[in-house]
């Protein structure tokens, strides 16, 4: 948990304010974000592989630190990134974004007019 709030939310927060929002201020940040969600991608992944069932974080069950991953991990597409490089990732996220639940917590709530 401490790895997404002080690592993965942060990076990635970056790498879409560079890449998606104010794309073009800086090649440099824009890039060394990216290769930075990409490493911690990576990371994760290591983690799914180390677990053996595979779908989960932390031991045998979801936990608040899958829902803190899943939560920036869904909007990869924002990022061109193709979670398939890292097939444990893409499996994790497909596997709990079909959760009823999920589904319907991650659904935008209506905009006041």
């Amino acid at each position: 948990m401490f790895f997404q709030v002080s690592e993965h939310g942060p990076i990635q927060g970056q790498a879409i304010h560079y890449n998606v929002f104010n794309k073009g201020v800086s090649e440099y940040a824009a890039k060394r974000f990216m290769n930075e969600v990409k490493r911690v991608y990576g990371v994760v992944e290591q983690y799914l592989v180390k677990n053996p069932s595979g779908l989960y974080l932390v031991g045998d069950h979801y936990s608040t630190a899958d829902v803190a991953f899943y939560s920036w991990i869904r909007y990869a597409s924002y990022l061109d990134i193709d979670l398939s490089v890292w097939p444990k990732l893409a499996k994790w996220a497909e596997t709990f974004g079909a959760i009823e639940e999920v589904k319907e917590g991650s659904q935008e709530p209506p905009r006041k007019q």
